[in-house]
């Protein structure tokens, strides 16, 4: 081995501090790659838990312009044998104090009923039944 790295890929909610923390004059040595968009659309079409997203240039103090590429959802794992009070306590921090979250990292903005209520329909077997209980009864 060389030492190079010729490339990574990686799976962060934008924005990855570990981008930003890299200094501008990286814009040489670093890009983001661009996803086209037939492979998005394979991605779509096969069904797979991707959508279509965009990284904004304003994103990393080194990028110069958008970039399409896809996002996937991030999700919390458990044991199907974790307390349910535990999980209640969990899933309703979320759900209402995203706020405070959202100060820990922008990307808790985005975390909605609606979407949690979308991936349940698609994938009810994979939710914690307490979690499914709280996300359904929601409103």
């Amino acid at each position: 081995m060389k030492g190079k790295l010729d490339a990574i890929f990686f799976t962060g909610g934008q924005p990855v501090g570990l981008f930003t923390a890299i200094p501008p004059k990286a814009s040489r040595k670093i890009k983001l790659f661009r996803l086209p968009p037939t492979v998005i659309e394979s991605f779509n079409k096969a069904k797979l838990p991707y959508w279509s997203a965009s990284i904004p240039a304003s994103a990393y103090p080194w990028s110069k312009a958008p970039i399409d590429t896809v996002a996937t959802p991030c999700v919390l794992v458990t044991s199907v044998n974790t307390p349910p009070e535990i999980v209640d306590e969990v899933v309703k921090a979320i759900f209402t104090k995203k706020d405070a979250l959202k100060d820990k990292h922008p990307k808790w903005g985005q975390v909605s009923l609606k979407f949690a209520k979308q991936l349940l329909e698609v994938n009810k077997l994979n939710f914690h039944p307490t979690a499914a209980k709280f996300i359904s009864a929601a409103k």
